[in-house]
């Protein structure tokens, strides 16, 4: 199945989903909250649906903005796990993975 890729950039104002260009994330962004405070569940899920409207799979890499967090991102990341290291599918819980899924 092919498959997009898209950064989550997490920053202290906000997060932000860009698609993914050579490795980094291409402005302009696709979706954005306007508070970190705000989920970035549904942000996903409407890239994970509209990616399988098209027949490819989403792919997700979080990032928090060093320019942001300062020393903290590195630890954001670490707890991360997996999510920060690779291009991965980004888990919905239950109330967003009927979404995804239409």
């Amino acid at each position: 199945m092919p498959e997009e890729r898209y950064w989550i950039i997490h920053r202290r104002t906000g997060t932000a989903i860009y698609a993914d260009r050579c490795g980094r994330p291409a402005p302009p962004a696709l979706h954005q909250t306007a508070r970190a405070s705000v989920p970035v569940d549904s942000l996903v899920a409407r890239v994970t649906t509209s990616a399988r409207r098209r027949g490819n799979v989403a792919l997700f890499l979080d990032h928090w903005d060093p320019r942001d967090w300062g020393d903290a991102a590195f630890a954001r990341m670490a707890a991360a796990g997996p999510l920060s290291d690779a291009f991965r599918p980004r888990p919905l819980p239950p109330a967003h993975a009927s979404t995804a899924r239409s």
